[in-house]
């Protein structure tokens, strides 16, 4: 399965119950339906989201199955842009947008403040 970003070939990744697929290159990720929010539940995160490119999506065609892929927002992370596969639901994060989910984040620090 190649990147939807960059088209390089992308590698299986397995953190407890997450499965997903990421891209040495970008460092974006490919989840399959359901596994973006099971990640985002178990507040889990990437060891690494330092992409090694900040090319654009090069790519709006699903790597899984084909199908097209739309902008979406995440239900409970409406800052959080990812892509969605209209056809097979899988969901594509950039690194850049994972960044977001860290605890020491401008957007968390922003949440926090508000929340007071």
């Amino acid at each position: 399965m190649n990147c939807p970003k960059c088209n390089k070939e992308m590698s299986p990744l397995q953190a407890g119950e997450v499965q997903a697929k990421t891209c040495l290159f970008c460092k974006g990720l490919w989840f399959d339906v359901n596994a973006l929010e099971k990640a985002l539940e178990q507040k889990w995160m990437p060891a690494d989201t330092t992409p090694e490119t900040s090319a654009e999506i090069k790519n709006t065609v699903c790597p899984e199955c084909s199908g097209s892929l739309i902008s979406v927002k995440t239900l409970g992370k409406p800052y959080l842009d990812t892509l969605a596969c209209t056809i097979c639901q899988g969901r594509w994060i950039e690194a850049s947008e994972f960044k977001k989910l860290a605890p020491d984040s401008l957007w968390q620090k922003f949440k926090i403040w508000l929340s007071r």
